[in-house]
């Protein structure tokens, strides 16, 4: 994030809480992306060479900013010690990314699924200026530098058509890296349970015909900020029905338990005078975004249980078609692979080139499953780059590199100085 962006980052203490990084906006800034990736010790392996090309990436850093929500602002200082220590000459001083420390996990959530919800709900909060986001895990590699100048245009024109795409996969009772099931029943019914609305499950049933049409990973995970704060807001709503004095046993803390964390983004000038102004603590009304992210785990309700756990991008998209402004499309009848899971996660492994062709020519993704060695040979991935415009690549990222394809490449773009 632009060091004009922030006039200062706080950390709100209090006796029952962990420190969480909080960024409170103050000025205009270009970017209107924010680009949310969980990232815990693990990933950071995946995430450093993300990093190492954003460095060298100015048509993406122009539209978008890198926020990696780290557990604790010790993962923080690890992953920056990690990061320098591979390459000595990375620069912190062009803000290359911008971190954001995850609240305390409530009990029984999911961590890399609710650290998505909890970026989110720190932009919701305290970030203005973005039009989308994007939430996504760590296990990423940067495709193309150029084609992220176009990416506020194709997320709008995604956003406008209102359509999410997805088919029925052949095994349902699947556990594997699908995740059909799990422990808490069909992931997609499970997905709709989190948004608290019974009287939109039938409407959700009908769209996903009966919670067998798989729609996650077959597009880069955007976020429209105005219908995510009226998710929020939903799940806001929901908390004062089912816990009306849940919010009053939260406690605040006072400026005076907050500290200045000036080394936090590079380049910031904090002032030293008595005029310096006054920072307030994190808001801790029932309304505010990062009370909802915190309020994601058990002793808040059913549906915010559920929340802590479900697939995050998931329940955005179905709050998006229980409040009408989108729909579903079923492409099974024009498939002809049913391999479980989703389409593009089998993209290079399972589908036909004229399941391919119908997948690109249809939802025109702006990301692909990384491609392993022993795919390679069923086709190079560069036909596929410009199916949006015939000018700037499409293909932005790469997603799964855990997936047997951590070594493996799709004609990954590298920075010039960096060859």
């Amino acid at each position: 994030m632009r060091a004009s962006v922030f006039s200062c980052i706080i950390v709100a203490a209090s006796l029952s809480e962990t420190n969480a990084l909080r960024q409170l906006g103050g000025g205009s800034h270009p970017a209107k992306v924010a680009g949310i990736v969980a990232v815990h010790q693990p990933t950071f392996k995946y995430f450093i060479q993300f990093v190492r090309k954003w460095e060298g990436c100015p048509e993406g850093r122009e539209a978008m900013d890198l926020m990696p929500v780290f557990s604790s602002e010790e993962d923080h200082e690890e992953f920056k010690r990690k990061l320098k220590r591979q390459y000595d000459d990375f620069n912190f001083d062009d803000n290359v990314f911008t971190p954001l420390i995850a609240q305390s996990l409530p009990q029984g959530a999911k961590p890399g699924a609710w650290k998505k919800f909890d970026g989110l709900a720190q932009v919701l909060s305290h970030m203005d200026g973005y039009e989308f986001a994007l939430i996504f895990d760590a296990e990423i590699r940067l495709k193309t530098c150029k084609g992220f100048s176009t990416l506020l245009d194709k997320l709008r024109k995604k956003h406008s058509a209102g359509i999410w795409y997805g088919d029925r996969t052949g095994n349902l009772t699947s556990v594997n890296g699908s995740v059909v099931h799990n422990p808490d029943g069909p992931v997609i019914e499970h997905a709709a349970l989190a948004l608290g609305k019974p009287g939109s499950m039938q409407k959700l049933a009908q769209q996903t015909n009966d919670f067998q049409v798989f729609t996650w990973w077959n597009d880069l995970p955007y976020v429209h900020i105005a219908t995510a704060q009226r998710m929020f807001q939903s799940w806001a709503d929901y908390l004062q029905t089912a816990n009306p004095s849940a919010h009053s046993q939260r406690k605040s803390a006072s400026c005076e338990q907050c500290h200045v964390l000036a080394n936090m983004i590079p380049h910031m000038q904090l002032p030293d005078s008595s005029n310096q102004r006054i920072i307030p603590a994190r808001s801790v009304a029932p309304t505010d975004s990062t009370h909802v992210a915190g309020s994601m785990g058990a002793g808040h309700g059913e549906a915010m249980e559920i929340a802590g756990r479900a697939f995050e991008h998931l329940v955005y998209q179905l709050y998006t078609v229980a409040e009408g402004t989108f729909h579903i499309k079923d492409l099974t009848n024009v498939m002809h692979d049913r391999t479980p899971s989703s389409l593009l996660e089998r993209f290079w492994e399972f589908l036909p080139e004229e399941d391919r062709k119908t997948v690109i020519e249809t939802i025109h993704p702006l990301w692909l499953p990384v491609q392993t060695k022993k795919e390679k040979i069923k086709g190079s991935s560069d036909k596929y780059d410009c199916h949006m415009d015939g000018e700037f690549p499409s293909v932005l990222i790469i997603f799964h590199l855990d997936r047997d394809g951590e070594e493996a490449s799709i004609g990954e773009w590298e920075p010039p100085h960096h060859r």
